[in-house]
Formats: C-alpha cells, structure tokens, sequence
C-alpha cells in the first residue's frame, strides 16, 4: 500500500511537470512565431524603402525561414551584389515554391547567370536558352513533386497489373499488357530519380571566388578557381574541406568560402 502511494505522487508529479515543460514549450514556440513575425513586417519596411541591408539584416534574423522569407533574402543579397548568397537564398526558396511562383523564381536566377556571363562562355546554354530554361523549370517541378506520390502511382499500376494482368492476356489485349508493363518501368524510374535528388547535396560558392583543390587542405595542389555562385555536388566532409563535383571535376573547398543549400 506504501509503494502504490509512493508509486501514484511520483505518476502524478511526472505527469504534472510534464504538462508544464509542454506548455513552456508551446509558449516559447508562440513567442517565436510572434517574433518572426514582427522581424518580417520590418524587414518588409526596410525593403520597400530600398534599404536593402537593413531588411537583409533582419530577415536573416528569421528563425523559422519560407519561400517568402528566402526569396526576400535573395533579393536582398541580388541588390547589395552578393551574387553568390542571392543564388544560395533562391535556390532555398525552391524547396517550397509553388508552382505558380516557379517560373518568376528561375527567371531571376537566369537574370544572375547571365550577370555572372555564365551563358556568355558556354556556347550551347546561350544558344539554347529557352530550352535550358524550361529544361529547368520542368526539373524545379520534379524536385518539388513529394516521393509519396509517384510511390501511390507505383504501387496503383502494381496493383491493377496484378488483378487484371489475367483477364487481359485471355482477352488477348497485348497492347494494354505492354502499355501497363511500360507505365509501371517509367514509373519505377522516376521514383529512383527522384530518390537520388532527394539525397544529394548541393553547395554554392557564396565568396568572390574559391580554390578547387586535389585535397583537403591548402598544401595539395590548385585544380582550378570556382567564380562565386558556382554550384556543385557535396560527396563528403573533411578537416573543413567539402569533396564536391563541378562540372566534370572533382575536388576539395574550402567551407569557408561555400554554402550547403539544405
């Protein structure tokens, strides 16, 4: 009888200061959200009165960052010549944008590129350029698109293939068996794509410039320089060094210097 005593003030103390910690936290989230808030409505101000550093400043103060806040900064980092940080804040931006926003989000980073003279040295980008840009925009929409759907999809062609893959070779509807069999192949493709898109990781270089390197460290050898707003592939993390592939080469820089995007 003494310990279902002790055993129930120790239940009801557990359960009491578990509702205060849950309450103290809702209550810090409010506040958060509440400062958010306040942050974007100034830095909103600052921005529309052109002092972009001041509402630069303040929206990178945003704990919690969306599509409206990262655009913003991107803007922001656009018009003070941050080139690098303006591509690094968009392509955040990207993760959720709708679909409707797409297409004037691309439009700015193409703005930048061509700043950048990116298409101005490649021959075939400035040439191709409207099929690059909608090359892009369909990519945008893939990246964005949630894997739970193209896995229903998947599992639904799976599922109807297994109920009537029986009745269609009686019926011998060849053609509809091919088609099936063709729609679940590109389907399973598109799932692994997106698979590795959801994996990869990918960096951009935010200072003026930055040292490719055979290694990671300053005593290995110089490949090449990568111009701010260069992107690349991150493989792996060592001593300060990001492993990454640009272009066709491989190489090591310098944390420093570069910015993970997620």
């Amino acid at each position: 009888m003494y310990f279902n005593n002790i055993f129930k003030k120790f239940f009801l103390s557990f359960i009491f200061f578990s509702l205060i910690i849950c309450l103290q936290a809702q209550t810090d989230q409010i506040n958060n959200i509440q400062t958010d808030q306040e942050l974007f409505l100034q830095a909103n101000s600052y921005y529309k009165q052109s002092d972009y550093q001041k509402a630069y400043d303040l929206y990178k103060k945003i704990s919690d960052k969306n599509f409206a806040v990262n655009y913003n900064l991107g803007n922001c980092a656009y018009k003070l010549d941050k080139l690098g940080y303006a591509l690094l804040y968009w392509r955040r931006a990207q993760k959720d944008c709708s679909i409707w926003d797409q297409q004037e989000l691309l439009d700015n980073i193409y703005l930048l590129k061509q700043k950048l003279a990116i298409f101005d040295s490649d021959k075939f980008y400035k040439n191709n350029l409207f099929f690059y840009k909608y090359k892009n925009l369909l990519l945008s929409f893939f990246k964005n698109l949630p894997i739970i759907y193209l896995q229903l999809i998947f599992l639904l062609l799976w599922f109807f293939l297994f109920l009537y893959i029986r009745r269609l070779y009686r019926a011998k509807r060849k053609f509809l068996i091919f088609i099936l069999f063709l729609l679940i192949t590109i389907s399973g493709i598109l799932l692994i794509l997106r698979y590795n898109l959801e994996h990869k990781k990918y960096g951009i270089v935010v200072q003026q410039k930055t040292e490719l390197l055979s290694g990671p460290g300053k005593n290995f050898a110089q490949l090449s320089m990568l111009p701010q707003a260069s992107e690349f592939i991150i493989y792996k993390e060592s001593d300060g060094y990001y492993k990454i592939k640009f272009l066709k080469s491989i190489g090591w820089v310098n944390k420093k210097d570069v910015e993970s995007v997620f």
